[in-house]
């Protein structure tokens, strides 16, 4: 159903699923920060960014790092779908604000500690 979706929204891990799927095929997205180089060697086709949250080329199909990240591009999906007044009715109703789509330098930086490849 995604080829006929209006839009397709992907907050946090559900990128997974999705990515292996094939439907980021030739498309930006992005991913908790952690899975963003797992994912780049999973699914070489797809163009990977670090970033809070990644809308594709077409403007449809729109991923999200984390579950917080997944409000930042809600923030944004709001904002171009229905106007910069609904997008600050919104924030305003769930008391929250609008972040940039990038990281802070610090947090791109971070090493997670986390080995995906390793066996238990």
């Amino acid at each position: 159903h995604a080829a006929t979706a209006r839009n397709l929204l992907i907050i946090c891990s559900g990128i997974v699923p999705i990515a292996l799927s094939g439907i980021l095929s030739g498309k930006r997205g992005t991913a908790p920060l952690p899975l963003v180089p797992v994912l780049a060697g999973r699914v070489p086709d797809a163009q990977w960014t670090k970033k809070r949250w990644e809308v594709d080329e077409e403007g449809r199909v729109w991923t999200s790092g984390g579950v917080t990240n997944g409000v930042d591009m809600m923030v944004a999906f709001v904002k171009k779908t229905f106007g910069e007044e609904m997008a600050g009715l919104v924030c305003a109703l769930a008391d929250i604000s609008e972040r940039s789509q990038e990281y802070p330098k610090e947090q791109l930086e971070m090493d997670f500690g986390i080995d995906f490849g390793a066996s238990s």
